[in-house]
């Protein structure tokens, strides 16, 4: 629709957020599918995500029966699962939100996987493979860390050490 995307998307979502923050994601979905590549938007969708995870999460906790470890990131029952993959997918690839500026919106006790992505995502990748190793016991990512930033014919790279 033509005089849909003419109107001002900073303004429309300003709009969502001040007066219906469930129809915000979708409408940041939506545009950011359509080419968009402003990184307000991509920052703005990764922290509705994460406000909402992170809502979702606390409540999901709270109900684990005593004992019980919590599924891996996007594998936990429900809407919860669905939308935390959704976030981790959006932080692999999205290559338009400010890394920098959103790592410190993601709570230090919490949210492992997203911090070492965002820890890659700003070049911090002995910190980004610790949460991995030896947080995570995730091997498997931490080799496909690994994969994804390393060089191996560029001097420096080989450097790091999982041990």
């Amino acid at each position: 629709m033509p005089e849909v995307d003419s109107l001002p998307k900073d303004k429309v979502l300003v709009y969502l957020e001040k007066t219906c923050r469930d129809l915000a994601i979708p409408y940041l979905e939506h545009i950011i599918e359509c080419g968009n590549q402003l990184p307000q938007f991509h920052n703005s969708l990764l922290n509705l995500y994460k406000e909402k995870v992170q809502t979702e999460m606390a409540d999901y906790l709270q109900q684990l029966p005593e004992g019980q470890p919590p599924a891996k990131a996007g594998k936990e029952p429900g809407d919860l699962g669905e939308l935390r993959g959704k976030l981790l997918t959006f932080m692999e690839t999205s290559a338009f939100y400010e890394a920098n500026r959103m790592f410190v919106r993601f709570p230090i006790d919490g949210f492992f996987e997203e911090r070492a992505i965002l820890l890659g995502k700003i070049g911090r990748h002995e910190q980004a493979l610790s949460i991995y190793v030896h947080v995570l016991k995730d091997f498997r990512k931490a080799e496909q860390h690994c994969k994804n930033y390393f060089n191996k014919h560029k001097e420096g790279d080989c450097d790091v050490s999982m041990g």
